[in-house]
């Protein structure tokens, strides 16, 4: 059904190299996982929401995996918002407890597909940062962002954009958009 598919699955080794076919679900709701990186608690994950007609809704989401939680799609956006075609269908309490919130809310349509911890020597005022690539099309996209982390290692405050103007430059190169970082 749709929760073994919008879900980060658990499969047991057998041997060097080979994995169980059966396989459990450790967290659901999931709509493109794309990236995952370790925090204290947890592993943190982006998603892409889904994709409406609305430039400006719904955001794109880092989350922070744990066992057994429900993370909203395809139910809730945001942070307590029905989908559109869900509200008022009582299939998710996007206020209540089944809903598993986003740690962070990325910008809507930005595309998020990288995910990594700084820890190079080049620009140590990012160290320990968490770096997330916008792949995006649309205005949130099309950058790379550092956000500085609490002591459990989840995002705090605002991203820092990397790579401004990015943009287009007409016979000189075209926008950005990254995918992966290393």
């Amino acid at each position: 059904g749709s929760e073994a598919a919008a879900s980060v699955r658990r499969y047991a080794p057998t041997g060097p190299g080979q994995w169980a076919k059966d396989f459990t679900v450790f967290a659901s709701g999931l709509r493109n996982s794309m990236a995952f990186a370790l925090a204290r608690d947890g592993v943190l994950q982006v998603e892409n929401s889904i994709d409406i007609e609305d430039p400006a809704h719904p955001s794109d989401e880092i989350n922070l995996l744990k066992a057994g939680r429900h993370y909203g799609w395809p139910y809730c956006v945001d942070m307590k918002s029905p989908a559109p075609g869900w509200a008022g269908t009582n299939a998710m309490d996007c206020n209540g407890g089944d809903y598993t919130k986003p740690v962070a809310l990325l910008g809507p349509h930005s595309a998020p597909l990288g995910m990594i911890w700084y820890d190079g020597a080049m620009f140590p005022e990012l160290k320990d940062r968490l770096l997330v690539s916008l792949h995006g099309y649309r205005p949130a996209g099309a950058r790379i962002l550092a956000f500085a982390v609490d002591d459990a290692r989840l995002p705090s405050g605002d991203a820092r954009d990397l790579t401004p103007d990015w943009d287009a430059k007409p016979g000189s190169r075209p926008r950005g958009s990254p995918v992966g970082m290393a």
